[in-house]
């Protein structure tokens, strides 16, 4: 009994490692953000168990059980699945977002064994690839805690798409999109943006922290190219040249009745000699 378990299981490994029953993934064309999209996985056999999805943040999407016919989504308001045939079964995004569904995604069979392929935002305009389009982002003047101040992201043509903002620990702030002219804040209490116009959109900072706000910040467009520049806290050197005038003030004046008192004196030692 033993003997024909570890064979069974032999041939388990064996048709496993030479990818008889290795998934393969199929990520399909190039997408636009808002569109509907599919990531399809199939095993060169019917599938007696479960494939699984994970999108490129590695966490797991979708679940689709073979035996059952049905699939359990774990962001069912962003993702559907749906067993196809015996051996095929697909994910679809229903609104594609380039934060969370750009990049690598993983299917995976029971026994762990992965591939993987890469989703793309579709380019909007051919001429991003030679950087006559490449966004040009303005961090402005140097800012004070807490002032209110603005990152500016603008293309040299109009924008069919749309911009992204990620701050200075490179978390993704501020998606603006031209084509409703609305933009979405990752971080509300702290940032709001604004199409300013077909070319250009500007994230603004309501109350600059420079723990979190000072550095670089990044402007990219749908097809993942980025420009950068740097938010600078202002050096308060006006406030200490003030101040040390003030302690130079007070200096003097301590000084002056200093002098004033000792003169006061010598005036009454001289009167009482003179006496």
């Amino acid at each position: 009994m033993k003997l024909a378990l570890a064979l069974a299981a032999l041939m388990v490994f064996i048709k496993t490692s030479t990818g008889v029953f290795a998934p393969s993934v199929n990520c399909g064309p190039d997408v636009m953000n808002g569109e509907t999209s599919q990531v399809s996985c199939s095993l060169n056999g019917n599938v007696a168990g479960e494939l699984f999805w994970k999108r490129p943040d590695n966490k797991l999407a979708m679940s689709c059980n073979f035996r059952t016919k049905s699939c359990q989504s774990f962001f069912p308001e962003l993702y559907v699945g749906s067993v196809d045939s015996p051996s095929e079964a697909s994910l679809t995004i229903t609104s594609f977002d380039f934060a969370s569904d750009a990049g690598a995604w993983t299917c995976m069979d029971g026994t762990g064994t992965a591939s993987l392929c890469r989703k793309k935002p579709k380019s909007l305009l051919p001429a991003w690839k030679n950087g006559v389009f490449a966004p040009s982002v303005n961090c402005g003047p140097d800012v004070k805690n807490g002032e209110t101040s603005q990152v500016y992201c603008r293309l040299n043509g109009n924008v069919a798409g749309e911009l992204f903002w990620k701050r200075p620990d490179n978390k993704l702030a501020m998606s603006c999109n031209f084509r409703t002219k609305s933009c979405q804040s990752f971080f509300p209490e702290l940032y709001v943006g604004s199409v300013n116009s077909p070319s250009e959109a500007s994230l603004t900072i309501t109350s600059f922290d420079s723990a979190s706000d000072a550095g670089a910040w990044t402007c990219m467009d749908g097809t993942g190219t980025a420009s950068l520049c740097r938010k600078k806290p202002k050096l308060l050197l006006q406030a200490g040249k003030s101040g040390a005038a003030v302690h130079v003030v007070s200096a003097s004046v301590v000084i002056f009745w200093i002098v004033a008192i000792m003169v006061a004196n010598l005036q009454m030692t001289t009167c009482n000699f003179l006496n």
